[in-house]
């Protein structure tokens, strides 16, 4: 199975990078530049792990991670908030992301979170289709 992660920063360079890291370890990458673009794009794609930046504008990601729970599709969609700013980590953490990372952050921390909430999602899924 080739996860889709969907990265959300409104910074292209970020963007670009995090999409360069996740596309060598094998993921098929979705971007968004803001909170709004990446509701439609995770209606549209259902990702199986969001990368979200906290501080956007027009949507920030406390505000997006909300939208992404409130929606069917994405509503236990493992999520990752990722940003400059450590003083936001209570707050996302009760808007519902799964893990945290502050800016700059190590790369293999980043991978080994990614994988980790993929397995336990994976996992999770195999346990639903095995009780329905």
């Amino acid at each position: 199975m080739r996860y889709r992660i969907l990265v959300v920063d409104d910074e292209q360079t970020i963007r670009e990078l995090l999409a360069e890291l996740l596309s060598l370890e094998g993921y098929e990458i979705v971007l968004a530049s803001n909170g709004r673009e990446a509701i439609g794009l995770a209606a549209r794609k259902t990702p199986h792990l969001v990368i979200v930046d906290a501080s956007m504008p027009d949507m920030d990601g406390l505000e997006t991670t909300w939208e992404l729970r409130s929606q069917q599709e994405t509503s236990r969609t493992p999520i990752i908030m990722v940003t400059a700013f450590e003083e936001t980590r209570t707050e996302a953490l009760h808007a519902g992301v799964d893990d945290f990372l502050t800016k700059p952050f190590n790369v293999a921390d980043l991978m080994a979170r990614v994988k980790a909430l993929l397995k336990v999602q994976h996992v999770e899924s195999e346990a639903e289709r095995a009780s329905a």
